[in-house]
């Protein structure tokens, strides 16, 4: 009995067509209260019902800028994330992205701090996690798509004064997607 039950359950599998997608995706956007530009790129599969994607991104984070020193941060993410897609009608589909990875957190001060010591450079870096939860929707056209995606990062460090004096730092995101997908 077991093996025809087996037998029923992998003959049903293989005769439906695979529908997996191979999508890569070219993020751009801006993050924080400042703004702050934001490149990346992510990879992964999807199918009509979920999906999973890898990615990778870089955010300038504004820093300040005086006559003695120079101060700019700037964080680098890989995640992991898990995609719920919905399609909206025939050419537009809109997804549920949750994710979770670790981030890079990167300070760099320039200038003459102390007056004896002038042109001195400092780095500080600090690696923490990182969650994100993001809403998107693409519209296709053919082998490509283009649309966009709101959403919250949250990330947590344990050296604050690289992450602007917070040990848990969350912030809002809009990004544009391009999305090739095969």
């Amino acid at each position: 009995m077991r093996a025809a039950i087996l037998t029923l359950t992998f003959a049903s599998l293989a005769t439906r067509p695979a529908s997996a997608e191979v999508v890569g995706d070219a993020v751009a956007g801006v993050a924080g209260r400042a703004a702050s530009p934001q490149l990346g790129v992510r990879a992964g599969l999807e199918t009509d019902a979920l999906g999973a994607l890898v990615s990778a991104d870089w955010t300038y984070v504004r820093g300040f800028n005086t006559v003695d020193a120079y101060e700019y941060r700037d964080r680098f993410r890989a995640l992991a994330s898990g995609v719920l897609p919905f399609h909206l009608g025939r050419d537009t589909k809109m997804s549920i992205r949750l994710g979770a990875g670790i981030e890079l957190a990167r300070l760099t001060q320039r200038g003459t701090f102390p007056v004896n010591l002038p042109h001195m450079t400092t780095h500080d870096r600090d690696l923490g996690m990182t969650y994100e939860g993001a809403l998107g929707v693409l519209f296709d056209v053919g082998g490509f798509a283009w649309g966009g995606e709101v959403g919250l990062a949250i990330s947590l460090h344990d050296a604050p004064e690289i992450t602007d004096n917070e040990d848990q730092r969350n912030e809002l995101f809009v990004r544009l997607v391009g999305r090739f997908s095969r």
